[in-house]
């Protein structure tokens, strides 16, 4: 389906090719940097890139990249991001990991940093009006709410099956997603007897917030991988739009930004599932802290992110030419 779609823009772009001033291509995933690059060569326009994964370095996960050929394979890659990389005009990182990857810290490129924000629909739908349960004695579950990959990289399986056999009646975790984990899930699910987690496939983005405004506490979680380290996931934006709790079992760049931004957050090694377990028991025992992210949330709108981003690549363009 790439090839197809190379093939057809690449065409696309050579036939109007007088009619472009600049491109702009957003690369979360490398072949679509390595399109961008290759227009803006036969076009002869500018390019203009936006990072949002670093490719030769999520391949260090994968088994066969350890290998001889792998490794070969990898510094092949390397070479091809760094090309594209020298190659554009204006260069964005969408997490301040990326600037740590010796192969591009070399460039010595001018880098700038827009990070993920939060979309206009959730910043209109958050409900503001939290409801301060207290869970001791009481029949109510606390709702927990994971949304998003339930793959090997995010290994929920270490969290929420533990969780949810500690705790039983007393919280309830749905998982809203799809991916490689969720047999695992399934299978811990049914070896446990578990019944107070439920698997919800992907959902629209006006549904997801339903569930979003119901829910008490949200879950995150990426494995301990070096890859994972120097990511900001764009989840962390969107829980952070709602006034609630947040489990994250984060490292790196992901934990900073977390514990600088939202400070009521359980931070907590991923796979450890004690600091959940005692923070939720705080929260049954107290009642679920009072939390105002409208500060968070008026700086990481994406509109306001996306105005000034805009304004830069326009500026840097213009300057240029």
């Amino acid at each position: 389906s790439y090839c197809f779609f190379f093939a057809k823009t690449l065409k696309y772009a050579y036939i109007n090719r007088a009619r472009y001033n600049c491109i702009f291509s957003t690369s979360s995933r490398l072949g679509t940097g390595v399109l961008g690059y290759v227009i803006s060569l036969i076009t002869k326009s500018p390019l203009n890139l936006d990072i949002r994964d670093v490719f030769s370095d999520n391949l260090r996960s994968l088994k066969f990249f350890n290998s001889f050929i792998g490794q070969i394979l990898i510094k092949v890659f390397r070479i091809i991001e760094k090309q594209i990389i020298s190659h554009a005009r204006w260069v964005n990182f969408v997490s301040p990991g990326f600037l740590n990857y010796r192969h591009i810290k070399r460039l010595n490129k001018n880098i700038n940093l827009y990070t993920n924000g939060i979309d206009e629909i959730f910043i209109k739908n958050r409900n503001n009006t939290f409801n301060l349960r207290e869970y001791k004695n009481k029949k109510t579950s606390i709702i927990i709410t994971y949304a998003g990959n339930l793959g090997l990289g995010q290994g929920l399986e270490m969290i929420v099956l533990p969780l949810a056999s500690y705790f039983k009646n007393k919280i309830f975790i749905q998982l809203i997603g799809d991916g490689s984990s969720v047999n695992l899930i399934k299978k811990g699910i049914r070896n446990n007897g578990i019944k107070n987690i439920i698997l919800i496939p992907p959902i629209d983005r006006s549904k997801l917030i339903d569930y979003y405004n119901k829910s008490d506490m949200f879950l995150l979680q990426l494995n301990n991988t070096s890859a994972f380290k120097k990511v900001l996931p764009s989840k962390i934006f969107d829980y952070g739009s709602f006034d609630k709790p947040i489990l994250a079992g984060v490292k790196g760049v992901a934990n900073s930004f977390i514990k600088k931004n939202l400070p009521h957050a359980c931070l907590f090694e991923p796979g450890d599932v004690n600091p959940p377990i005692k923070y939720i028991e705080s929260i049954i025992k107290n009642g679920l802290p009072s939390i105002n992210n409208d500060d968070f949330v008026k700086k990481y709108s994406r509109s306001n992110i996306m105005d000034r981003m805009l304004q830069s690549i326009i500026l840097n363009n213009i300057i240029e030419d």
